[in-house]
């Protein structure tokens, strides 16, 4: 095949856009995308090796995989070795098994669907996933065993190779935008959902484009263009939007433009084809690999805070992954010092290894894990993924979290009661977070319906950017049917944060037409960044006295709630409960609650009240308040401005 320096160059700009978003998120929101750029090169490499070899009569199942192996095994075995050596020292029990249990996924190719179920790429959380990009790399295997099987059935009708792949690639397009409205994140890691970016490639590399036909103004119009498409992608996408869907075909397009147009123009020979460019293309694979675990492991540690931090480690990363082209590459693929049947061996050994870490829970003997530290924050993070089921009631959420699918209907117990009053609680997973509490305080005869789906705001339309058919669209009409069908006595709104920016006397409205008699809205609770856990280990271990805690609080959360209770202060028709002005003072905000043990904390995060914290909360703010604007309406509470030291 003959090289093609703007490829190289074109991996060079795919690389370091997903680098620098892993790194600096908002100075570059849409860089993720360099992974659909990967995906179009890919598919167009794999599919012209494949279709040379079937022309030329020397296509083999056995040399392709062997090929395929010495390519991408022996830099994954290094980084995945590295990972697991270095978990074994600085990780704790919980985040040492998981490691190990996407390690062994990665061993089998599968390590997208084992992230599916265990982070979510765009969350907060998923930095301390260690191996969290490898499920690109199993994407990219999984259509490895697939393709040319494909292409070497369908070699006896050439007529039909062209079409057939256009159907593909059009089948899973079709799929992916069905699969974003029901579950962006199967969407987003499985093969099916993203076939089609690597069947761009592919379409690219059958119709036997020569480059070189194309008239000189058309050629540097194509490449031009195409880099145009992937710059504006990179800074107008962001994680917020629906993707992959049709905001995916923008980076698509750009790769496939750029390829399309050849190497003969201009943009090609000095932009994509310069040195620095090719020589980071040459090590845009192990770039890739080594770059996310070096910035997870120091999140996880909670020393990727400071942009120079993660300055570094980028910079680090650079030499690391020349090290490892040049001495494990180059002499394993280029030279074959190394067999498939070895570097197979090797895969099953390291997958073992993991597989063993995993079930031995992370090898809590280990003197990092035994680290009472450490084990305090695996507990909360134990207590958010097993612990909070009776508290918040996820059966009462949209979208069912085992399956990983939107629900059609949430349980009967979630809707409002045919005899007595009922109360309504409406908003997302910091509504949820209410629902213990509420349920503790109900007057007799008061029931407590709940409509909160995680990750979905109240609101008064369609979600933002979301098909009619999202689990968060479902939720808010479903809200809004329980509402206006009346028998709501009251309703309560609920949502992380953004308060400021919504109309909720719109909402007052809509409830009142209705015949709801009062309408609260509860304000957020402190949130710290990047965890109440992580800052009581880092700042308060040794002071568990220290009931206040200030180090480490968002201080956006203060001021929306400040603006909140001016602007609701004499609203006659909406009651606003500031939690800030009863959970912090002078000395920060409560973090602690008055209960013996270390587990007395009342985030079990960055800002999810705990089972303990939601009846703190009721009994301490909401109970007043909702008696008070029972009678009165409007803002009860005091609430100040505070300042932090």
């Amino acid at each position: 095949m003959n090289y093609r320096p703007d490829i190289d160059g074109l991996r060079a700009i795919a690389v370091v856009s997903v680098v620098v978003h892993h790194a600096f998120p908002d100075a570059l929101p849409g860089g993720f995308v360099g992974v659909d750029i990967f995906f179009v090169i890919s598919g167009y490499l794999i599919t012209t090796l494949v279709r040379d070899a079937l022309d030329e009569g020397r296509f083999s199942l056995a040399d392709f995989y062997a090929r395929r192996a010495r390519r991408i095994l022996p830099a994954l075995l290094v980084v995945v070795t590295a990972a697991l050596v270095a978990g074994w020292f600085v990780q704790s029990a919980l985040q040492y098994s998981m490691l190990g249990k996407t390690a062994a996924a990665a061993a089998m190719f599968v390590a997208n669907f084992s992230l599916w179920q265990d982070a979510n790429y765009f969350a907060w959380t998923s930095r301390s996933a260690i191996l969290l990009h490898l499920w690109s790399l199993s994407v990219e295997e999984q259509f490895y065993i697939f393709w040319p099987l494909i292409l070497a059935a369908l070699a006896a009708f050439p007529r039909l190779v062209v079409p057939a792949t256009l159907a593909i690639v059009g089948a899973s397009f079709y799929y992916g935008l069905g699969a974003a409205e029901v579950d962006q994140s199967r969407a987003f890691y499985w093969l099916p959902s993203r076939v089609w970016e690597l069947g761009v490639g592919g379409i690219l590399a059958l119709l036997r484009l020569r480059s070189e036909n194309l008239a000189a103004p058309l050629s540097l119009a194509g490449s031009l263009l195409g880099l145009c498409v992937i710059v504006v992608s990179l800074f107008a996408l962001n994680g917020s939007m629906l993707f992959p869907g049709f905001v995916a075909l923008a980076p698509t397009a750009g790769a496939a433009l750029v390829i399309a147009a050849g190497p003969h123009n201009w943009i090609a020979r000095r932009a994509l084809g310069n040195p620095l460019a090719i020589f980071l293309g040459l090590i845009s694979y192990p770039l890739y690999l080594w770059h996310w675990p070096l910035l997870s492991f120091a999140h996880a540690m909670d020393r990727a805070d400071p942009w120079i931090v993660r300055a570094a480690l980028v910079a680090a990363s650079v030499p690391l992954a020349w090290a490892t082209y040049r001495f494990v590459e180059i002499p394993v693929r280029l030279r074959r010092r190394v067999s498939p049947q070895m570097l197979a061996a090797g895969l099953v050994l390291v997958g073992a290894a993991a597989g063993a870490i995993h079930l031995a829970n992370g090898l809590p003997s280990r003197a990092f894990a035994a680290d009472p530290r450490n084990v305090f924050l695996d507990h909360y993070v134990d207590v958010q993924k097993r612990g909070l089921a009776d508290a918040y009631r996820p059966e009462c959420d949209f979208y069912d979290e085992a399956s990983k699918q939107a629900r059609a209907e949430i349980a009967t117990a979630c809707l409002p009661s045919a005899n007595g009053a009922n109360w309504l609680l409406w908003g997302d997973s910091h509504a949820q977070a209410l629902s213990a509490g509420l349920r503790a305080i109900l007057p007799a005869g008061v029931s407590l319906a709940q409509v909160a789906t995680s990750g979905c705001p109240p609101g008064l339309a369609d979600f933002p950017g979301a098909p009619a058919n999202h689990f968060c669209s479902r939720s808010n009409l479903f809200a809004r049917d329980l509402v206006s069908r009346g028998g709501i006595d009251r309703l309560i709104l609920a949502q992380a944060e953004g308060h400021e920016e919504v109309d909720w006397s719109a909402f007052a409205a809509f409830a009142r037409r209705h015949g709801v008699r009062s309408v609260v809205l509860v304000g957020p609770a402190p949130q710290w960044l990047p965890s109440l856990p992580r800052v009581i280990v880092d700042h308060r271990w040794m002071q568990p006295e220290k009931v206040f805690v200030s180090e480490g609080l968002k201080a956006s959360i203060l001021d929306a709630d400040a603006t909140l209770a001016r602007r609701y202060a004499a609203s006659a028709n909406l009651t606003y409960v500031s939690l800030i002005a009863g959970l912090c003072g002078a000395q920060g905000c409560r973090a602690r609650l008055d209960a013996p043990g270390p587990y007395n904390l009342t985030s079990v995060d960055y800002g999810h009240l705990s089972p303990e914290g939601s009846l703190f909360v009721a009994r301490t703010i909401l109970r007043d308040a909702l008696e008070a604007g029972e009678r009165e309406g409007g803002f009860r509470g005091a609430a100040l401005r505070r300042t932090f030291d």
